[in-house]
């Protein structure tokens, strides 16, 4: 786990190829320095810097810098970064830096031997993907099983040279971001940037004279929805929704961003039951057991982690690795919390398990670090459960250097309320869509003018704008008609996809829940892996038709019948409870001072920025939405902390170009 980033300038000389001085720095120093800057949290254990120059056919100079912070964690000794290979046939040399873990390293090392590669690590991850990208190009991706966000440089001559290639994981565990700007020096050319973190490409864009913008389409995304994948000025998630492409024919995406083999379509017959999933479940947690320093795992009173939990418990009593370190927390302010307290029914999990087990006292200042994260990450995330999942990493921290998660499971296998929802308007054929239409239509305001069926107004709205929008509309923060009174606009149809679960996949899970659990365990430099986002599982349920998955329509019906095998009954009866705080009532109390810095932002000359970001978000609409919160006349908490970060976002993005 680390942080990457790299720089790639083509230039095409006056008077053709060789004419640059040799060996002048056509990627400067201090570039380089703002990369590190932005990314020397995700690795404290260890710091490199590449550079090369490749000379195309055309005539096309390439130089390319790459920037590496490591957490070292597999093979401290041999893993250093970045990695460079030198021999080659045609005397370029290869380079790699990269961020993750490649769980299934060890088999494709075996393999790579087999045929005649030749290693210098004694079991580097990252040299698996050096050599392998000697052996199989392109085709590496497909290969890789676990996280990775990597680039590749290609040195030398010929019709490969000179070029970075960027891969990511099929799940986005590990993020990427892209950018690119004109040079504004007497060289001129493109410069391409991409890193671990927006802050960091926007941060050089800008040295380039290219502010931080957001155009009306992006901001609209970000309030709906509070994530997305593009950030703005040409800063984009690499590659944006499913797409591969290159920019100026520098960086070059291979393998379909590793997600090729994952369907968007669902099969008509079922094939997986529980003791598949239960063995692919196995299989995934040992592969995320392999790390030289401590590891443990996230335990909430639920059953994805605690599945992960014993799976692990399991995998290492098998090996006599001993038992497994098990953590639950308790939030700051644990009465503002309502009685939200997992920690009697994880310890009841952990005692079943077998796993030594501590719960923890999370510490934190939510409106100071609220800022901070956003700022590391360089884009407004709008998910309050941010701060939440930065307190449990930092506490966890303490005592290991990489944790289970349970991420993935209500995406893959249907456990959220919006899921239940969406199949049973399916399995009705239309006819709770019709239901839903000929209700009054201001039913749903009325509803939501009283504390008492706010929530019942709430849903009925979302499911009455999903039958005709989509299933987008489930999981979106601001409705069309909230939306357009702080756009000045009715918004576009958000249409999503085929189904709930899909659509959570591709466009919940990683712009929005794998952004806030890396952002907040990269901070601390805690490498967080996710078994349930395994290839082979993951294929498998996005395949899977929604009946298998949530037979009757009941929420993650398939996973609960292999929990049943393996935890206590005391835990498959929980009600499901989100990792979340009481957002609302914080900011009413003055949580943190979480009241303090929205009311300070709020009522600054310039809530959403000045004209030129772009934002253009009515300020009378956002303080009457946030009067209306505040004073008791309507629920808006998770709203208002949307509204939060996009102007905290906007007073960093506002420095950075000013």
């Amino acid at each position: 786990m680390c942080g990457i980033a790299g720089i790639l300038r083509l230039t095409t000389p006056r008077g053709g190829e060789g004419t640059l001085p040799p060996g002048e720095a056509l990627v400067p120093q201090r570039w380089l320095e703002v990369l590190d800057r932005a990314i020397a949290h995700r690795g404290p254990d260890g710091y490199g810097v590449f550079r090369d120059r490749a000379v195309r056919r055309d005539g096309t100079v390439a130089d390319v810098a790459l920037v590496h912070r490591r957490l070292a964690i597999i093979d401290p000794a041999g893993g250093r970064q970045p990695m460079v290979d030198r021999h080659h046939a045609r005397g370029g040399a290869t380079a790699v830096v990269f961020n993750g873990h490649i769980a299934n390293h060890r088999a494709l090392r075996a393999e790579l031997c087999r045929g005649g590669a030749g290693f210098v690590s004694d079991h580097s991850d990252t040299e698996v993907l050096l050599r392998g990208w000697r052996a199989w190009g392109t085709g590496l991706g497909g290969r890789l099983d676990g996280m990775w966000a990597a680039a590749i440089w290609q040195g030398g001559v010929g019709e490969r040279a000179g070029r970075v290639w960027l891969t990511r994981d099929r799940a986005h565990e590990k993020p990427l971001y892209v950018g690119e700007a004109a040079a504004t020096d007497a060289h001129g050319g493109r410069v391409l940037v991409f890193a671990s973190t927006a802050a960091a490409v926007l941060s050089v864009l800008a040295m380039l004279g290219k502010r931080p913008t957001m155009t009306a389409e992006q901001t609209e995304r970000w309030l709906r929805f509070g994530a997305a994948e593009s950030t703005g000025s040409g800063c984009r998630s690499w590659p944006g929704r499913g797409s591969v492409d290159c920019l100026e024919s520098g960086l070059s995406g291979h393998d379909a961003l590793a997600r090729s083999g994952l369907p968007l379509e669902r099969a008509t017959e079922a094939w997986l039951d529980a003791d598949t999933v239960d063995g692919m479940i196995a299989d995934a947690v040992r592969l995320r057991l392999d790390a030289d320093v401590p590891v443990g795992c996230f335990l909430s009173g639920g059953v994805d982690s605690g599945l992960i939990a014993w799976h692990a418990q399991a995998a290492l009593q098998e090996a006599g690795a001993g038992r497994l370190r098990t953590f639950t927390v308790r939030m700051p302010g644990a009465d503002a919390l309502g009685g939200h307290d997992e920690s009697a029914i994880a310890a009841l999990t952990a005692a079943h398990v077998g796993s030594e087990h501590r719960v923890l006292d999370c510490r934190g200042s939510a409106a100071q670090d609220m800022v901070a994260l956003i700022e590391q990450l360089g884009h407004p995330l709008g998910d309050s459960s941010l701060l939440p999942t930065a307190w449990l990493s930092r506490a966890v921290r303490e005592h290991v250097g990489v944790a289970l998660s349970g991420d993935g499971g209500d995406e893959l296998f249907g456990g959220y309320d919006r899921h239940v929802a969406a199949r049973w308007m399916q399995l009705s054929n239309g006819s709770l869509g019709e239901s839903l239409a000929s209700l009054p239509p201001e039913l749903p305001a009325w509803l939501l003018r009283h504390r008492r069926t706010a929530k019942a107004g709430e849903r009925l709205g979302r499911l009455r704008a999903a039958n005709t929008l989509g299933t987008a509309e489930l999981r979106a923060v601001f409705n069309a008609e909230q939306a357009a009174d702080l756009l000045g606009r009715r918004p576009a149809a958000q249409t999503g996809m085929r189904d709930a679960l899909t659509d959570d996949f591709f466009n919940h899970l990683g712009p929005d829940l794998l952004v806030k659990a890396d952002t907040a365990s990269m901070a601390v430099a805690l490498e967080v892996r996710a078994p349930l986002l395994g290839r082979d599982l993951m294929a498998a349920c996005l395949r899977e038709p929604l009946g298998s998955l949530m037979p009757w329509g009941r929420r993650k019906g398939l996973l609960r019948q292999v929990a049943a095998r393996r935890l206590p009954a005391e835990v498959l009866a929980q009600p499901k409870r989100g990792f979340g705080i009481p957002i609302g009532r914080w900011f009413r109390e003055d949580f943190g001072g979480l009241r303090t810095l929205l009311l300070d932002h709020l009522h600054s000359s310039e809530p959403f920025g000045p004209a030129w970001l772009g934002v253009g978000l009515s300020v009378p609409a956002a303080r009457r939405l946030v009067a209306d919160h505040l004073e008791g006349r309507a629920e808006h908490g998770q709203r208002v902390y949307v509204l939060l970060a996009m102007m905290v976002w906007a007073r960093w993005a506002a420095r950075l170009g000013g």
